[in-house]
């Protein structure tokens, strides 16, 4: 199921590239395209946070997200397309151990690239956190592309929840989603 992924080493980060996208450690310049993600409506639909109404809120997030050493989050960056080339377009990670999230800007959605992202996040996360054994996601019921996302990945439904978090929406349920480490890992 995990494809080759080509890890980049540097002295200040880690960094992976698949085909089309480079993930990698946020740095504060990416305060504005991670902004441009956070107060999107659409983009936060079913996250567990309505949208960021200031640029100060995401600056505190991103600080939040850069401050955990021991998180593997990750920068999407698209690395090749002609129009948009070398541009923040998401979010993969675990913030705090064992649960996954993912977000991409709306205006790439239903490319591939969430499925890029997570075959690659999986691959090094197992990598790099040999004593994990499994991770879960927390998605709201009414969000089938993340549920058939996770599910793609061998994701398997562990329970739900109601009423667990609030949004622009109100109120929300979960579903609670749950993968073992795969062998061979």
């Amino acid at each position: 199921m995990y494809s080759s992924i080509k890890t980049i080493r540097d002295q200040s980060m880690r960094q992976f590239e698949t085909e089309r996208l480079l993930l990698r450690q946020a740095l504060p310049t990416d305060l504005e395209e991670f902004h441009k993600i956070f107060s999107n409506a659409d983009a936060m639909t079913y996250w567990s946070r309505p949208p960021h109404t200031t640029l100060a809120e995401s600056q505190a997030w991103l600080a939040s997200m850069m401050a955990d050493p021991s998180a593997l989050d990750f920068a999407i960056i698209l690395k090749s397309n002609t129009t948009q080339q070398g541009r923040l377009i998401g979010k993969i990670g675990v913030y705090a151990v064992p649960e996954i999230g993912i977000i991409l800007h709306p205006d790439v959605w239903k490319q591939g690239l969430a499925s890029e992202a997570m075959q690659s996040f999986l691959q090094i996360y197992w990598t790099l956190k040999p004593r994990e054994v499994y991770l879960e996601a927390d998605v709201d019921p009414r969000n089938t592309a993340s549920l058939n996302l996770f599910r793609k990945f061998g994701f398997i439904d562990v329970g739900t929840g109601k009423g667990t978090y609030t949004t622009h929406l109100g109120l929300c349920d979960s579903v609670y989603l749950r993968l073992d480490r795969p062998n061979g890992f």
